[in-house]
This record gives C-alpha cells, structure tokens and sequence, in this order.
C-alpha cells in the first residue's frame, strides 16, 4: 500500500506537505494526555496536602495548556481541510484524464456501471484512505499516544506497564486476526458484488427493448437478485466481525482496570508511590487502551478503502499498457 500511495502522490504532487501535516498533527492527543495525567497527579498531592494555593495554579496551568494545544490544533486542521479539500479536485481531475487517454477497446471493456463505481465509490475510499477520519492520519495519533504514555507509564511504575502490556498485546492480536484482516477480504468481495449488481441492472435499464426482444429479462433479474442477495450476505459477516471486535473492548478493558486497581492498592499501601501518581498512571494507561482501539479501528479502515486504492491503480495501469 505504501507503493501504492508513493505512485498516486507521484501523480497528484503534495506528498511533503502532507507529510508534514501529519507531522504537525500527531503529537496533539498525546500532548492532552500528558496534560490532564499531570493535572490530576498535581490537584490530588495538592488536596492530600491541604495546600490551597498549588490546587489553583494547577487549575491555572492546566486551562491555559489546554487552550494553547486546541488553539494549534485548530490551525494545523485548517491548514489539513485546505489541503484535502484539493486533493480531492486534483484526484479527480487526473482519473478523468487518465481515461479520456485509455485505449476505445479498454473504455469499452467495462460497462457503464463498472465505471460510474470506478470514479465514485472507489475515489471516495481513496480520499477517505488519505484524509478521512479513523483512517491513515488518527493511525499515526494513535501510534504517537501509545508510544508517549507507555514511556512515561515506564517512568511512573515498569509493573504496571508490564500488565497492562501483557492485557493489550493478546487483544490488539485477537482483533487484528478476527476482524482486520477477515474485513478486508470481505470488502474486496463487496466491491466486486456492487459492481455485478450494477452491471446487471444497468442491462435491464438501458437495453430493455433488446432484453425483452430475446426473452432474457428474468434471466438478468434472477442474476441482479442473486448478486443483490450475495452482496448484502458479505455486509451481514462484515457486521458480525466488527461486533465482535466491539464485544472484546469492554471485557478486556474492564478486566484490566480491576487488577491495576488491586496492584495501586499495593503499592500505595507500601509507600511505592501516592495516589496522585497511581491517577497519572491510570490516565496513561487509559490512552494507551483508547489509543489502541483508536489504532485497531483505524486499521480496520485503512485495510477497507485500500481496496479503492487498488482499484484506482487498475485504471493508470490499463491507461499505461
């Protein structure tokens, strides 16, 4: 896939400042958890210690950090809308060229309907591969939170890291087994199916004399409704997949919550650390676990519209034949 975006950015230009958008976007949701980790850490030491004054800088300090990362997010997503907003025009223009400069035999190859799916649904996962949300840009925010509170969860308590790794590892496994990659089979095999679905019924549309001359109007209404029938049988076991990636969320989240909350209780209880530090390092290790999510969904995602990609490909490739 990386091949494959290097080749359309080759094409379309922007590649650097895409990149540097990204760039400048993925420290944000790690910064905010550092932030409110800090925060909560400083306000409960403050509290144990009856110290008035502190509680309030703490509070101070923490809407005035908050109001400085949301004021840069704002101006990098804007700069981000701006860009997408031409990369969508730019993408658009070149598949149009390329295919007014495709061979007649190779237009004429595919029917209508192929087409009409090749420069809409397939366009569209494209650009959600590229800009959309929970795909490649919320991938590199959530590869960049785990790594932040995993180092500084590291600093707080290494036992804690280790059992909330020995947690993550087997489920982030689990998910990427039985749903991301199951998913992306699945969708390849519902594109297809879209595109025999509107094959038949484009047919049945735009040749109706002739279909009717020949008697073949139940035969392509029996292939419509049998492809229509396989199309959405495919949508019902993608479904059930990501149902089962929801259903892992809360038993494995919740389960990892309760023997960190028995592990804390050790600790504080032996003076390894105060509360405030077990809070902070309950806040990293919550971004770690939504970051995780945030990750897998991503993935999930990016496997889907990559069959758009593909599928993009297959046009500049009969163009260069």
């Amino acid at each position: 896939m990386i091949r494959s975006l290097g080749s359309l950015f080759k094409r379309l230009g922007g590649l650097f400042v895409y990149l540097m958008l990204l760039l400048l976007r993925s420290p944000v949701d790690a910064v905010l958890c550092v932030i409110n980790a800090l925060f909560l850490k400083g306000v409960f030491q403050a509290i144990g210690t009856g110290e008035l004054q502190i509680l309030y800088s703490h509070c101070f300090i923490y809407g005035l950090a908050n109001f400085c990362v949301y004021f840069y997010n704002g101006i990098v997503w804007s700069k981000f809308a701006s860009f997408s907003a031409g990369l969508v025009g730019n993408l658009r223009g070149d598949v149009f060229a390329t295919m007014f400069r495709m061979p007649l035999e190779k237009v004429e190859g595919k029917g209508d309907s192929a087409w009409f799916t090749r420069l809409s649904s397939d366009i569209k996962m494209t650009l959600n591969l590229l800009t959309g949300a929970l795909n490649i840009p919320h991938a590199i925010l959530a590869t960049t939170r785990i790594l932040v509170s995993s180092v500084l969860l590291y600093f707080i308590s290494p036992k804690m890291l280790l059992v909330e790794l020995l947690i993550l590892l087997p489920h982030l496994l689990l998910r990427l087994k039985a749903v991301v990659e199951p998913t992306e089979a699945l969708t390849v095999m519902t594109q297809e199916k879209v595109e025999e679905g509107n094959c038949y019924l484009t047919a049945i549309v735009e040749c109706a004399d002739t279909i009717q001359m020949y008697g073949a109007e139940t035969f392509l209404r029996e292939k419509y409704e049998k492809t229509s029938l396989e199309m959405t049988k495919l949508r019902i076991k993608m479904s059930f997949r990501k149902a089962f990636g929801e259903f892992l969320i809360p038993l494995l989240g919740r389960g990892g919550y309760l023997l960190l909350f028995f592990l804390g209780c050790e600790m504080i209880q032996t003076k390894v650390m105060d509360f405030g530090e077990w809070t902070a390092a309950i806040q990293y290790r919550g971004a770690m676990l939504a970051a995780s999510m945030m990750l897998l969904r991503s993935l999930l995602e990016v496997k889907k519209n990559a069959v758009g990609l593909k599928r993009m490909e297959e046009i500049y490739g009969a163009c260069e034949e």
